[in-house]
């Protein structure tokens, strides 16, 4: 393996929550003085 140090289901556990309805609902929420900051994009695998 290349990378042996890279703890993969930790990685694999991040994407997971990266591309969930509850990170896409924080994502599209963030907004300063009405304006959002951020568009969710990301799609799951």
């Amino acid at each position: 393996s290349l990378h042996t140090h890279v703890k993969y289901q930790l990685v694999e556990k991040l994407e997971n929550w990266l591309t969930s309805t509850t990170a896409k609902s924080m994502i599209n929420g963030y907004e300063i003085d009405g304006q959002a900051l951020f568009t969710f994009n990301a799609e799951p695998k």
